[in-house]
């Protein structure tokens, strides 16, 4: 029987790296308000096997319904909040589409925001919220320019929060993962990301997980406005310099 001693809301819960933050969180005393959006017989799998959560279903780009469930929230008590929610679209630049662009601002940098500004007084003294983005938040796209941008700016409303929320003792990180085997797959090249990425793989969910349970203990209280990236090296490489790398090994066994 696992001891309730805390209060967490996590979106985005339905699979992946949702999922096992709700996993880990439970295991640590947490009970979790969850959001999800399409999958709803997962969402209600993960609640049978979890039993310490409550689910909602939220449609993240329509405001009405983020703030009509931001309204349900605000008489509870929150030690931490945990924006994992978030949608990635692929927009051709030559006929970009402003409707996907808007979508995933809504989405990806509104609603975690509104979410965090709306509850703020629900958050305990001591509490922390951590907002969940990628290493492409760091680098510019081709065939996704509004996820880049988004994810970009959710790293600067981080900070942001931060500062503003750091006043009343409540701090706000962000965690920038690199190619996680989530169970969602992009495109045959993101696949093998691993070729790239030093450690010679890509990372799991349950890596990513450890890594929330750890921001949002005591033993990062002094961890405030910071990215935590969590890609296995990915983001270090210059493939152009990896590529010659490859070429001067190859040179040698000759």
């Amino acid at each position: 029987m696992i001891n309730i001693t805390k209060i967490a809301l996590v979106t985005g819960i339905s699979s992946g790296i949702g999922k096992k933050i709700c996993e880990e969180l439970v295991n640590k005393g947490f009970f979790i308000y969850g959001t999800y959006n399409t999958r709803e017989n997962e969402a209600k799998l993960i609640k049978k096997q979890l039993q310490n959560i409550e689910i909602f279903k939220v449609d993240f780009s329509k405001r009405k319904e983020t703030l009509a469930f931001i309204d349900k929230l605000k008489k509870i008590s929150f030690d931490t909040i945990i924006n994992c929610a978030g949608i990635f679209s692929l927009n051709e630049f030559d006929d970009f589409n402003m409707e996907i662009w808007d979508k995933e601002f809504e989405v990806n940098v509104t609603a975690p925001f509104l979410i965090v500004l709306k509850l703020q007084n629900s958050i305990k003294e001591g509490g922390s919220v951590v907002n969940i983005v990628g290493v492409d938040s760091f680098s510019g796209s081709f065939l996704s320019i509004s996820h880049s941008a988004s994810r970009s700016a959710q790293r600067s409303v981080t900070k942001s929060l931060a500062n503003n929320l750091g006043l009343k003792k409540i701090r706000v990180n962000a965690i920038a993962i690199g190619w996680v085997d989530s169970g969602t797959e992009y495109s045959e090249s993101s696949s093998k990301a691993y070729n790239i990425t030093p450690l010679g793989r890509n990372g799991t969910s349950k890596e990513v997980a450890n890594l929330v349970s750890f921001l949002v203990s005591d033993n990062a209280s002094f961890i405030n406005g910071s990215t935590i990236v969590i890609d296995g090296g990915y983001s270090c490489v210059d493939m152009i310099m990896q590529q010659e790398y490859e070429e001067f090994k190859g040179k040698e066994k000759q």
